[in-house]
């Protein structure tokens, strides 16, 4: 499955911030700290539920009080993206700092580095090299959004850094749907975790999609996609028309939100049990998706309410 990053239905700030109000604040006060304080922060949040546009928001604000924002996107679970999003760190504005680098670590960013230990570190030198230089100069705010779909040893070599630099004005903020898909961030990290919009949000949202539902549809999708602001844009879309057509089931559309918010492990395991011929038993099913004994897929099922 190829997952592409969350599409945005509405613009202005006022419409894409609904619900997220404290949300946004806190990521801001811990980019404001003062260094010497833990400096990860991780923003988990399942698929469509708005991980994206406070990421958006943050970098605005942030950007606009002087801080340096460095952002990357974490595409699709492919081999061939590896380094991809470090490579979308070294942007214009940080080119001066890259070229007052030795020349190892200059090649250990930007060229496609092995697979072997030396290569690795070499790696995390260099990327802990260049935000301390960065940071010396102003605070710097490093945004990852489906850090999940970075290589690992891009986001080990993030938070390499953010462990050794606790001087310096630096922030490494990871969204992902799962903190089990990341690296272990280093001691005194925090976690904030985005749910559901509040009720009231979640309505306001609604109401400002095009063709908003009225009525009885309404309290069908705010009651469907339970606070999730992509089901909800989702939903709406399905809206009976001037012919009285619904292009969208509800319940299709919410449970697909649900299934891409899964694992890969566990959404490989349900297409498996999809297929399950009727003599063959979940303890097979077990077996056939199980990885050296781990049932890590069964747990995240059983979490997401959808078992």
């Amino acid at each position: 499955m190829t997952l592409h990053p969350p599409q945005q239905p509405m613009t202005g700030h006022e419409a894409t911030v609904l619900g997220r109000d404290d949300e946004i604040e806190r990521i801001l006060r811990y980019v404001a700290r003062e260094p010497g304080t833990p400096q990860t922060l991780l923003l988990l949040g399942g698929e469509g539920i708005g991980r994206t546009t406070v990421l958006r928001h943050v970098r605005e604000r942030a950007a606009a009080d002087g801080v340096l924002v460095l952002s990357a996107q974490g595409w699709a679970e492919d081999p061939g993206h590896a380094h991809a999003c470090l490579r979308q760190l070294l942007t214009p504005q940080v080119r001066g700092e890259l070229a007052a680098l030795p020349a190892a670590q200059q090649h250990a960013l930007t060229a496609l580095p092995g697979a072997d230990d030396g290569d690795r570190a070499e790696l995390h030198a260099a990327v802990t090299a260049l935000l301390d230089g960065l940071a010396a100069a102003r605070p710097v705010l490093v945004c990852v959004d489906d850090a999940d779909l970075c290589d690992r040893a891009f986001l080990e070599a993030l938070l390499t850094a953010a462990r050794l630099l606790p001087g310096r004005a630096l922030t490494v903020l990871l969204a992902a749907r799962h903190e089990a898909d990341l690296p272990g961030p280093p001691p005194g990290s925090e976690t904030l975790r985005l749910g559901p919009l509040g009720d009231a949000p979640a309505a306001a949202l609604l109401d400002r999609q095009p063709a908003a539902p009225t009525g009885r549809r309404r309290l069908e999708i705010l009651a469907e996609a339970e606070g999730n602001p992509l089901a909800l844009v989702e939903l709406s879309r399905g809206v009976p028309g001037p012919t009285g057509a619904t292009r969208h089931p509800l319940t299709e559309h919410v449970f697909g939100v649900r299934l891409d918010a899964l694992p890969a492990r566990t959404r490989r395991a349900l297409l498996y049990a999809a297929v399950l011929q009727d003599r063959e038993s979940a303890g097979a099913m077990v077996s056939a998706t199980a990885s050296g004994g781990r049932r890590d897929w069964w747990s995240s099922l059983a979490e997401s309410g959808d078992l």
